[in-house]
């Protein structure tokens, strides 16, 4: 009895809407360095009553509204009430992050 790829999700992972609101969640201190460089660094906290088995963050470095630089990051097996530090690099310019968490499906 093979269980659909939905029904694992639903088992053991958190649905995206939640895995989300987690990420909007995040803090984000930005440090810039001498050659052009910034690295943004957030702490994600599994604020749930679950272990997190997956959580796939999507990030746009943007200047003026224009998206300069994108990429994505992930992080496994975050205990309840557990804090995990983030961070994420650039050289590009930019003047705003957006941040999107899902589950990568």
């Amino acid at each position: 009895n093979k269980m659909s790829e939905k029904e694992l999700l639903e088992k053991y992972n958190l649905p995206d809407e939640a895995l989300n609101e987690l990420v909007q969640g995040i803090t984000w201190t930005i440090e810039r360095g001498a050659f052009g460089d910034a690295t943004a660094t957030g702490i994600l906290e599994n604020t749930t009553d679950k272990t997190i088995d997956y959580i796939e963050i999507e990030y746009k470095f943007k200047k003026d509204g224009i998206t300069v630089d994108s990429s994505w990051t992930n992080v496994i097996n975050i205990a309840p009430g557990e804090k995990v530090r983030i961070e994420i690099y650039t050289y590009e310019d930019f003047d705003s992050l957006e941040v999107v968490g899902s589950s990568g499906f």
